[in-house]
């Protein structure tokens, strides 16, 4: 069985309370909801969260189930890993069983659920992988144009210090796929030998400030469809 996790917290430091910001009348993370059940792939969609709002409407809009968020993983030094490993042990007491998890941020709206599936096809074959989108870090973009978008690469290297993914991609902050084995165990996603979705820099936005969510406001406001 394949779960979906929305990570919601209520702190956000750049864009206060983003993940409730309205989206066509809807809240950001209502369309994650959205795009994940539309990829048709996920037997329960999961909400993680602190924030009221979402404690409360979050299964009116669509998710199977909502997690309180622990105190101590909603601060902004709590990474994703953490996040999720947690929130699988929640799951794993409540004895439901599964076998792959994808993580989604609330905040990316523009993913599409075919990504999502195509993702899903190559993590059956790379279960001890982790698979994400990424795309061209703004000075690197010629760089970048050697490669295929829209293609399946692995992490050959990464540096550090900018978070560059193979010299000149960065992480598109979207979803991340992996088993449910791989995200206990390990302590990294971006990290070599990890799989990449390369994307191009205008068709995803993670939401983190009001410039990028007036961008996708611009987008959606040109009937947007999800596909």
């Amino acid at each position: 069985m394949n779960i979906a996790i929305i990570t919601a917290r209520k702190g956000s430091k750049r864009l206060k309370n983003k993940n409730i910001r309205l989206l066509k009348n809807k809240p950001l993370y209502y369309w994650a909801i959205k795009i994940l059940k539309k990829s048709g792939i996920f037997k329960k969609i999961v909400v993680t969260t602190d924030h009221p709002k979402i404690i409360k409407n979050a299964k009116k809009f669509g998710a199977d189930l909502v997690l309180i968020r622990k105190k101590n993983l909603a601060d902004d030094k709590s990474t994703t890993i953490e996040v999720v490993k947690d929130t699988i042990i929640q799951l794993k007491n409540l004895n439901l069983k599964f076998t792959y998890v994808c993580c989604m941020y609330p905040t990316s709206p523009l993913t599409s659920p075919k990504d999502i599936k195509k993702s899903f096809t190559i993590l059956k074959k790379n279960k001890e992988k982790f698979i994400f989108p990424v795309y061209p870090a703004k000075n690197n973009f010629e760089l970048s144009k050697k490669n295929k978008y829209d293609k399946f690469n692995k992490i050959n290297n990464v540096i550090k210090k900018k978070n560059y993914i193979n010299k000149v991609y960065i992480d598109a902050g979207q979803y991340y796929f992996s088993t449910k084995e791989n995200w206990l165990k390990k302590n990294q996603i971006i990290d070599k030998n990890n799989i990449i979705l390369i994307k191009k820099n205008t068709e995803l936005r993670d939401i983190n400030t009001l410039k990028d969510l007036n961008y996708v406001r611009e987008i959606f406001r040109k009937n947007y469809e999800i596909l």
